[in-house]
């Protein structure tokens, strides 16, 4: 019975810092208009559950790390406590991650563009493209280059962008994506 303590407390731990976790994502949802808020409650609770196998996996791990006498045993049990170690501290480095990268969206999305902040943006991911050219700020011959872009996400973003030019608006009117044409509608030069 005592040696399922450790494991016990440390899957216990694990659920606690998986419940943080959740709810950091429920704030992180709420503060943009994420689709993801409504699947928080069956995604927090399957990670709960991994975090508390986890949890236990590392306590058992532990508890025969300490009472193991022979070298090979200490090293297969530290390997296995370190593996879970390792395996959670790399989800949480993606979790930040991704935080940080939608933050600095959210930031593309809402600043007052200079003509020369708008250039370098040019160059960065889809997402950061994306971003410029949902910006109203970002000057009408960059938004005509974003508009032939390859990537659909970020011709829709132009052409939901009042600032796009009227004649680049109704091109994208016609766009083979429907997410395009469905953004370019809405567009108040092409608005009936």
């Amino acid at each position: 019975m005592n040696d399922r303590k450790p494991a016990a407390s440390a899957a216990l731990a694990f659920v606690v810092a998986s419940a943080f976790v959740v709810l950091e994502y429920r704030r992180l949802s709420a503060a943009s208009s994420h689709t993801g808020a409504t699947l928080l409650i069956p995604i927090g609770a399957a990670f709960a559950a991994v975090c508390a196998g986890g949890g236990w996996l590392f306590g058992r791990a532990w508890s025969g790390f300490v009472a193991a006498t022979e070298p090979r045993e200490k090293a297969r049990h530290a390997l296995v406590a370190s593996l879970v170690v390792g395996f959670f501290a790399w989800q949480g480095v993606r979790i930040h991650g991704n935080r940080v990268a939608r933050e600095r969206i959210e930031a593309i999305r809402a600043e007052a563009l200079t003509p020369e902040r708008a250039k370098a943006l040019m160059s960065g991911t889809v997402d950061e493209r994306a971003a410029l050219a949902w910006n109203r700020s970002t000057p009408p011959e960059l938004l005509t280059e974003l508009a032939r872009d390859p990537d659909y996400g970020v011709r829709a973003s132009a052409a939901g962008n009042p600032s796009t030019p009227a004649a680049v608006a109704a091109v994208l009117a016609n766009d083979p994506n429907s997410s395009v044409r469905l953004y370019a509608s809405f567009h108040p030069s092409l608005k009936k």
